[in-house]
């Protein structure tokens, strides 16, 4: 009975959890843990013996805001250019991922190279707001914003860059339009 009663109490907790698994490796998974923040918080979690190495600024594609399930009311807002010049900033920044090992940190989906985002002046609480997010990261993506040097230092020490992409649609909710 207290068998029956634990597999019971996983499932229920387990369905009732509102995590969603964004991308698509098998050996790190990438848990969304704040919904409201595409720039949020995260759970990653390293499932292998390797260590990885991971810039939270690493993922490039595009993302899709909607509305409605519906193209959403867009504004351009500039990125930015965002480059890191020395060792010191480079071992602040990125995130060595060791064996099993499981952390939270903040990291971006997905730096979108059009420059659109939502336009908050047009937000309603009666509407339903996500977005779809398709992102890759790779050495590439993680030495954009440098840290080539350091990254190859670590490659000869055994780390690996963490090559994995995201895909996912992503619910946003707006807690401050509630207050």
């Amino acid at each position: 009975m207290k068998r029956i009663l634990s597999v019971v109490t996983i499932i229920l907790f387990n369905n009732c959890s509102t995590q969603i698994k964004l991308n698509k490796g098998r050996n790190v998974d990438f848990i969304e843990m704040q919904p409201s923040l595409s720039d949020g918080k995260f759970l990653i979690r390293n499932k292998s013996s390797d260590t990885y190495i991971i810039d939270p600024m690493g993922f490039f594609g595009k993302t899709i805001y909607l509305e409605n399930d519906k193209p959403a009311p867009l504004m351009l807002y500039p990125e930015g250019y965002f480059y890191r010049f020395s060792d010191a900033d480079c071992k602040s920044d990125l995130i060595i991922l060791e064996p099993y090992q499981q952390i939270e940190a903040n990291f971006t989906l997905c730096r979108d190279l059009s420059g659109l985002g939502i336009d908050i002046t047009k937000i309603s609480k009666s509407n339903k707001y996500s977005y779809i997010v398709k992102s890759v990261h790779n050495k590439s993506t993680a030495t954009a914003s440098g840290c080539k040097n350091y990254i190859e230092n670590l490659e000869k020490q055994g780390y690996k860059v963490l090559e994995d992409s995201i895909s996912a649609k992503v619910p946003l909710t707006f807690d401050y339009l509630e207050k």
